[in-house]
């Protein structure tokens, strides 16, 4: 039987692929690095994945299959400091793997391992429950907040509608749409249009394997929840989170790769960065100005996209940040809110970004191991309070439809934000 580790690598392949411009040896080197581990080679193991980790460093999988090659090298001590510095970055790995059976009766291994465990458990947050949806199955997506109104809108993967929660807490039908399931939500104020992005997956209720995506931008009447337009994506495209400027342009992210823009009266999607800049766009964030569009790359990166021009440079991160797995990213003033539930255990990041907005200089954990938190998603700012998705629950679909007893009500959480600011 393979090791976690190899597990891990095969993996990794999808969150390697070089970009364009990037130099082929990465992906190159990953995969020398699973060769050169299933040859037992370990010392060309190692070569590879030192060098992974200078091209892509803070990546979780490599430094965890590093890790096992220090380990499988007779380098206990490099071994633990990896291990030591994934529990700085509050990031899970199981260490039961056999591949660390030499470290097996060292203090400080045992010692990482129940630090390790630990974070799976570790409560950070006072988060609080806003609202609950009492349909389970709706896999609870997007969301969106109509401040003339006070309604929340939340958009289901599974069913293809949109829920409506009033400024009193009432929950009704909205919208359905008729379309595959919908995620991401925007709202464009002034023409009283919530935007929706859909898409075919295998978590749509009525999906079939071999369905084409079908992705299209759906705009709805935010009075009314009748249909006002639908914009098809390309056949490839995966509709999957948005952002809607002053102007009325929508920003689409296509997590196959690119960046999609509707302008104001267009009846087309155009490409405002094409694939081979972003690995897998998902949330994304409009800068102050509405210049910059911020956009989450889930392997492992957030990049800065201008507007106009379509040129993407990606943030400067701390060194003890890991960014893998952010879904979900709104702006606050001069922070960034960050959903991830790509590592373990799943959290709600605040980011403060530095003068010029290219660079985050202090980040915070605002809430971490809820036990109402489950496969957490997307949010959006009001006021001063963050709400967010926290119980999308659709990785519980992803083996077909699992029993009802075992899904909660779709569930919105509130973080003051101000109480952050000064932690």
């Amino acid at each position: 039987m393979e090791s976690r580790i190899a597990a891990l690598l095969i993996v990794a392949v999808a969150l390697v692929a070089p970009l364009a411009g990037q130099s082929p040896s990465y992906e190159e080197l990953y995969r020398q690095s699973y060769a050169q581990y299933q040859a037992k080679n370990y010392p060309a193991m190692l070569d590879a994945l030192q060098a992974m980790n200078t091209l892509r460093p803070n990546h979780p999988t490599v430094l965890t299959a590093l890790a096992s090659a220090y380990a499988l090298n007779g380098r206990p001590d490099d071994a633990l400091e990896v291990m030591s510095r994934l529990v700085r970055m509050k990031t899970w790995f199981d260490t039961a793997d056999p591949d660390f059976e030499s470290l097996r009766t060292s203090r400080r291994f045992i010692a990482l391992a129940r630090d390790l465990d630990q974070l799976k458990s570790e409560r950070i947050g006072g988060a609080a429950v806003a609202f609950r949806i009492a349909e389970r199955d709706l896999i609870t997506e997007g969301l969106a907040f109509d401040r003339s109104t006070g309604s929340f809108f939340v958009s289901s993967a599974r069913k293809g509608k949109i829920v409506r929660i009033d400024k009193h807490g009432n929950v009704t039908e909205f919208a359905s749409t008729n379309a595959h399931g919908l995620s991401g939500l925007g709202i464009d104020s002034s023409r009283r249009i919530l935007w929706a992005c859909s898409t075919a997956s295998a978590r749509n209720a009525t999906f079939h394997k071999g369905d084409p995506n079908d992705a299209s931008l759906v705009a709805l009447d935010l009075r009314t929840g009748a249909l006002v337009r639908q914009v098809k994506a390309a056949d490839s495209a995966l509709c999957d989170d948005l952002s809607v400027a002053g102007d009325g342009t929508v920003f689409v992210s296509d997590s196959t790769g690119s960046i999609l823009r509707l302008a104001p009266g267009s009846a087309e999607l155009e490409t405002l960065v094409p694939h081979g800049k972003i690995r897998s766009p998902q949330g994304s964030a409009l800068s102050a100005d509405e210049k910059r569009l911020y956009v989450a790359d889930y392997g492992g990166a957030i990049r800065a996209v201008d507007v106009e021009t379509g040129d993407v440079v990606p943030l400067v991160l701390p060194d003890d940040f890991q960014s893998m797995g952010i879904d979900g990213l709104t702006r606050y003033g001069n922070s960034l809110i960050a959903v991830q539930n790509g590592i373990i255990p799943n959290r709600v990041v605040r980011l403060d970004l530095a003068a010029g907005g290219l660079a985050v200089n202090r980040t915070r954990i605002l809430e971490m191991n809820h036990p109402l938190m489950d496969e957490p998603t997307i949010g959006k700012i009001v006021g001063s309070d963050y709400y967010f998705v926290s119980a999308s629950q659709g990785n519980k679909f992803d083996r077909g439809t699992p029993d009802p007893k075992s899904l909660q009500p779709g569930i919105i959480f509130r973080i003051p934000l101000k109480s952050s600011a000064r932690q």
